[in-house]
């Protein structure tokens, strides 16, 4: 039974280590067995929320991040959240919209195996709004 409950209010041990759509058996924490038989097992079916900012396939998240014209061209630190928690991540110089930079090792641990294997965090970037223009940059781009 303590088994049973550590894994009900863990949630990191499920949302790090099962996927959408698995089962979970527990051995004798079913209904009791009819005429002294011992209980059966408990199926449980997983069903995982989604994340507003992480999407998952298989082992390996993916994510989006917004940067300005001024932060792909001279490069630039953001916080990318990841299922760790948030860090920083080196945006390169003359970084191109649509370029993903790829974080090993920062994905969803693999069922089973060792808290070595674990899958990589994609960061796609995509260019967006000026406000590093609007810091007294835009004189200088215009002039690159």
């Amino acid at each position: 039974m303590d088994l049973w409950l550590g894994i009900l209010y863990n949630p990191n041990y499920l949302i790090q280590s099962i996927d959408n759509g698995a089962r979970l058996r527990v051995k004798g924490e079913g209904n009791a067995g009819r005429r002294g038989a011992p209980p059966g097992d408990l199926i449980v079916y997983i069903r995982v929320k989604e994340h507003p900012e992480l999407r998952r396939e298989g082992i390996d998240i993916h994510s989006d991040i917004e940067i300005s014209y001024v932060d792909a061209i001279l490069g630039s630190q953001v916080k990318v959240t990841t299922v760790d928690g948030p860090v920083e991540l080196k945006i390169p110089a003359g970084t191109q919209p649509g370029t993903t930079l790829l974080m090993a090792k920062r994905g969803v641990p693999r069922l089973g195996a060792s808290n070595q294997v674990r899958g990589n965090h994609n960061v796609s970037m995509f260019g967006g709004g000026s406000e590093g223009v609007d810091r007294g940059y835009g004189s200088w781009v215009a002039a690159v």
